[in-house]
């Protein structure tokens, strides 16, 4: 009888340890199961946040949320800024150009000084440029220029903020720039006028 219950609290102390052997194996598994849990929420957050990429739509969204009103022809968002209207050309994203055009008349403005303060301020500021060209009637056209790559409609919302105020930092610096070409001149015109007396 002593040999029955030693074989019977053998057996009882070897289903013991092997059901805390196998407690333990759940206990990690379930781990093991919280964690991959965790990890596939945290992938399926971030692809519920994941920005999507810039479209036309996109940018003219970001236009409101500046704060203006977008008019979107084809691949353009336009809209207006006081009396400036600016363009957003998205004809080749993920590459975009912001640019603020004003037409030059040459009664009011010496153009090859202006020219010349485009060109001093174009190699200061080198993520804006200043272009000159003609319009179909012939009339002289200064484009303020912006050109960046739209990561995705987030980062664009962010961005377009900035390059507005790089083309108001443009314009100031290419009319500091125009200003003192002007005083130059005249300076060197009044010198001139003197030693001729």
């Amino acid at each position: 009888m002593v040999g029955y219950f030693i074989i019977l609290g053998a057996i009882i102390a070897v289903l013991f340890i092997f059901l805390t052997i196998e407690d333990a194996k759940c206990d990690k598994l379930l781990d093991e199961n919280g964690h991959l849990k965790g990890l596939i929420a945290g992938m399926e957050k971030q692809q519920q946040d994941k920005p999507e990429p810039l479209t036309v739509e996109k940018i003219a969204d970001a236009v409101r949320f500046a704060g203006y009103v977008p008019q979107v022809k084809e691949s353009a968002v336009f809209f207006m800024d006081g009396g400036d209207r600016y363009c957003i050309d998205a004809d080749q994203l993920p590459q975009i150009s912001l640019d603020l055009c004003y037409k030059v008349d040459p009664n009011e403005w010496d153009v090859d000084l202006l020219k010349e303060a485009a060109h001093q301020m174009s190699d200061k500021l080198f993520i804006i440029k200043a272009l000159f060209s003609e319009d179909e009637t012939g009339s002289i056209i200064l484009r303020f220029l912006v050109t960046a790559f739209g990561r995705d409609d987030e980062s664009f919302k962010q961005d377009l903020v900035n390059y507005l105020r790089i083309i108001d930092e443009g314009t100031r610096m290419l009319h500091e720039i125009y200003e003192k070409l002007v005083k130059a001149k005249r300076d060197e015109a009044m010198r001139e006028t003197k030693v001729l007396s």
